[in-house]
């Protein structure tokens, strides 16, 4: 289970070898084989004996800053896999092997907005044509990936393509809901519901992606696609492409359906934020829906497990990269 700490004032301890939550007159506790992560969204209090035995038990713990980023990671201290992935991985980020791995998230992101496409027409016949015009757009961008050459050259054509997908993607999702809920795609400062909403969801995603870059023995700020800099953590950024479509998919239906109401978000001066309940329905929808399993390389595997399984490839790529030797893709 994963373990959500999103109201102030919860106190997180550790009492014989559970650990203890108490907030208030309410108190619980729950046995580390049954967590599996632990995400801390609001001031809370952590003891040290608490934060060792997450790191005891493999459980990472996750604390999100105000846009629901991850902002602070605790793990164990001993290194997953092998040095050599690290001593491998900037050598196989510039290369055309890299490259390679671009192209294979960038297509699987695209394939999951075509699926959007496929279920937004047979849920909304009104909608077959915007959807049908969204289909070709992004076919064309696949077309087009796909006879890229793995030449780093190409990356500003792949950034690009990218772009073009996902612009008529956010194009064809907002015109499935009213403008109040949706008026443009904006990271900070969100003007509308659905903002808030998917910002939420992907910080989840990236402490997903994050830990099981860190589980395999990647450095989650060497990466191929996104720009590197200060404290950016590019690789994360590559590896969340193909995941993305979950997290959008999910914030339309909990509209569509009114799961999400008005009550469920503050209106501030300057920006509309998640309240309690939102967020809590959010997490809880969030979960079961990567806790489904759904078809991966002819297995059924969950969601979650995807995220794992697309990252232990990697890094064995990774680990088997020889820049001697010329690639063959």
């Amino acid at each position: 289970m994963q373990l959500v700490l999103d109201e102030y004032g919860i106190h997180l301890e550790k009492e014989e070898n559970m650990f203890f939550i108490k907030q208030g007159e309410q108190q619980r506790s729950i046995s580390p084989v049954k967590v599996t992560a632990i995400h801390i969204f609001k001031t809370s209090t952590v003891s040290t004996a608490a934060l060792l035995m997450a790191a005891e038990n493999e459980i990472p713990v996750i604390i999100y800053d105000a846009a629901y980023k991850p902002a602070v990671r605790t793990w164990n201290s001993n290194f997953a896999s092998t040095g050599q992935v690290r001593v491998m991985q900037p050598l196989f980020c510039k290369s055309a092997a890299g490259l390679h791995w671009c192209k294979k998230l960038v297509i699987t992101k695209m394939n999951g907005q075509l699926q959007h496409c496929t279920w937004i027409a047979g849920r909304w016949p009104g909608q077959k044509q915007e959807c049908a015009a969204t289909e070709k757009t992004i076919q064309g961008s696949i077309k087009q990936v796909q006879k890229m050459d793995d030449d780093n050259n190409a990356l500003p054509s792949l950034r690009g393509l990218e772009g073009i997908a996902t612009a008529a993607s956010w194009k064809l999702l907002q015109s499935l809901l009213e403008k109040e809920i949706f008026k443009k795609r904006e990271q900070r400062q969100p003007a509308d519901r659905f903002n808030p909403c998917i910002n939420y969801l992907y910080g989840i995603l990236y402490g997903k992606v994050e830990g099981a870059l860190l589980a395999y023995g990647l450095d989650p700020m060497v990466g191929m696609m996104h720009a590197e800099g200060y404290s950016k953590k590019s690789l994360v950024y590559d590896c969340i492409e193909p995941f993305r479509p979950w997290a959008e998919m999910l914030v339309v239906q909990l509209f569509k359906n009114k799961t999400l109401q008005t009550v469920h978000f503050e209106y501030r001066e300057t920006e509309i934020r998640l309240a309690k309940e939102g967020r809590r329905i959010l997490a809880g929808e969030f979960i079961k829906l990567l806790n489904e399993k759904t078809v991966m390389n002819n297995r059924r595997i969950t969601r979650n497990d995807q995220v794992f399984h697309l990252c232990s490839q990697l890094a064995q790529a990774v680990k088997n990269f020889d820049p001697d030797k010329k690639q063959t893709t």
